[in-house]
């Protein structure tokens, strides 16, 4: 058969004005043959007449070395080996490429962005260097899990690659709103997601965090990856959205796989819908399902742009990054004054969603939650200071399990209640 080439060696620094040594394994695909010659073929996209053949050099076995010239700063310098043996037959590695810092590492932007603008490994994945010296804001600082993250951001602007997610050690002195400088790291791909791995920084001032940049939902979800790759590491936030599915990755009943993942949308559809994970301690792993049913309301959610497990997705941070959720209840009638009234609900039993009718007399703090058979609390239907009136509320059990539910109703000095059976 045809030569055996390896993918030829990636530099395992940041390549600045200076010659890159490549080196590749080729060997013969029959051992009648030898390998009579193997080219490096190297170009660039920037337009600068950068680029050309080098005859490559048979130094050890079946190793083969050349070094790439010094190219123009700032370029993504791509490269490929064609090896040729004695029959004629050629075979042509895939093409590698790396990127050129005169000055070393010294924005987010040149860790993150990709040659093409699309979803990929950034250009420096897999390497450890002292080549950096990076200013940033520190924008978010949780554990999930056995990690502690920061969410770093280097622009003011919020613009597109300019945010970065960090593993740090556990016991490290940082807050958000601190400006850091990085002058050490380790930098890799976690399932996709480009991140700086126990990087070495101090505190150089303190302040206030960048706002989140405002999106739709629709923005992160339409038909520009790179748009999606390339907030990868900001903090994001989506106003006034509708939960279109209440577990991502299983039936919403909780009865199967909950990976704590659920999906919403800016205009309540699926089509246009991006996901939100737990990752952060802040939620509980059953946060999803205790909390949200298909078209309930959201006034805000917001977190660090993440990517795991071929998914795009939210990572809200703290409790304050969920708003408020809200279901439907609305007036439909006068109430009689001074009277507090809890009506049956219907239809009973009930498959997925039933309504709740009460009376409020008067003005005042009105709660109506639902609990199961054990006492324990699944869901808030009104938690407000409402105006006397009679009002409808909708409680839809998409998530939970067939069972008796009771709902209660405290208003003014009044605490009422009622069950309803939910039949699956």
């Amino acid at each position: 058969g045809p030569p055996i080439v390896v993918p030829p060696s990636r530099p395992d620094f940041v390549p600045g004005n200076e010659a890159v040594p490549i080196t590749a394994i080729v060997q013969p695909g029959d051992p009648a043959r030898t390998i009579t010659g193997v080219d490096l073929d190297f170009s660039d996209t920037a337009g600068r007449g950068f680029g050309g053949t080098i005859a490559m050099t048979n130094t050890v076995g079946d190793t083969w070395e050349a070094t790439i010239p010094a190219a123009p700063d700032g370029i993504f310098v791509f490269y490929s080996v064609t090896a040729t043996d004695s029959e004629g037959d050629m075979t042509s590695s895939g093409e590698v490429y790396y990127r050129v810092l005169y000055n070393g590492i010294t924005s987010i932007e040149e860790i993150q962005r990709t040659p093409d603008g699309l979803p990929g490994d950034g250009p420096f994945e897999g390497i450890t260097t002292t080549d950096i010296d990076l200013d940033a804001t520190v924008q978010a600082d949780f554990f999930g899990g056995a990690n502690r993250y920061l969410i770093l951001q280097d622009d003011p602007g919020l613009d597109e690659w300019t945010g970065i997610w960090a593993i740090i050690d556990p016991g490290a002195t940082v807050a958000v709103g601190d400006v850091i400088n990085v002058s050490e790291a380790d930098i890799e791909e976690a399932f996709g997601l480009t991140q700086l791995f126990m990087p070495t920084f101090t505190v150089t001032g303190s302040g206030s965090p960048y706002p989140h940049k405002v999106l739709t939902t629709g923005l992160l979800n339409g038909d520009d990856p790179g748009f999606r790759e390339a907030h990868e590491g900001l903090l994001v936030r989506f106003n006034a959205v509708t939960i279109t599915d209440a577990n991502a990755d299983g039936p919403d009943d909780g009865s199967g796989t909950n990976f704590g993942e659920w999906q919403f949308s800016s205009d309540a559809t699926e089509a246009n819908e991006v996901r939100a994970d737990d990752l952060s301690d802040a939620f509980p792993s059953d946060f999803n399902l205790l909390n949200f049913m298909i078209g309930y309301t959201v006034s805000h959610i917001q977190g660090a742009w993440y990517y795991s497990f071929s998914n795009y997705k939210v990572v809200p941070v703290v409790a304050g990054d969920i708003g408020t959720i809200t279901v439907s209840n609305e007036p439909v009638g006068p109430a009689v004054p001074g009277t507090y009234l809890l009506h049956a609900a219907y239809p009973n039993p009930f498959n997925p969603s039933a309504t709740i009718r009460y009376e409020i007399g008067s003005a005042g703090p009105v709660s109506l939650k639902v609990y199961d058979a054990l006492g324990r609390e699944v869901a808030v239907l009104v938690d407000a200071t409402l105006p006397a009136s009679t009002y409808e509320v909708t409680f839809n059990a998409s998530g939970l399990s067939s069972g008796i539910y009771i709902y209660r109703l405290v208003a003014g000095n009044e605490v009422l209640n009622g069950s309803m059976t939910l039949v699956k």
